[in-house]
């Protein structure tokens, strides 16, 4: 709940509101949340492989998928909040693998 506070601090009355229905409405099929999640953040650049990411951290990125990712997480942080729900759900969780460890190697850099 603390982490909920501390990501809804910097959000608008109005994403917050949102947010906390999405929760309620979508909670027991968070299926419809990954879904809905990965086709906003669809791009055409490829995804780097873990070789890729091996040989470049703890540098930062600068694969076009991940300053896609974090181009977009940067200009909707509710995203945030929609990752942290998704997060405790671990079988919809591993399906948005890529975009966190493309969220995680830019933050690393």
């Amino acid at each position: 709940a603390a982490v909920d506070g501390d990501l809804l601090c910097g959000l608008s009355s109005a994403s917050v509101h949102a947010l906390h229905i999405l929760r309620e409405c979508f909670g027991p099929a968070p299926s419809l949340i990954v879904d809905a999640l990965l086709v906003h953040l669809a791009t055409h650049h490829p995804v780097p492989s873990i070789d890729q990411y091996k040989e470049l951290l703890p540098k930062r990125s600068g694969y076009e998928f991940d300053l896609v990712m974090q181009t977009r997480v940067m200009e909707s942080p509710a995203l945030l909040c929609v990752i942290l729900h998704i997060s405790t759900h671990r079988d919809q969780f591993l399906r948005c693998w890529q975009v966190m460890r493309s969220l995680l190697a830019t933050c690393i850099g």
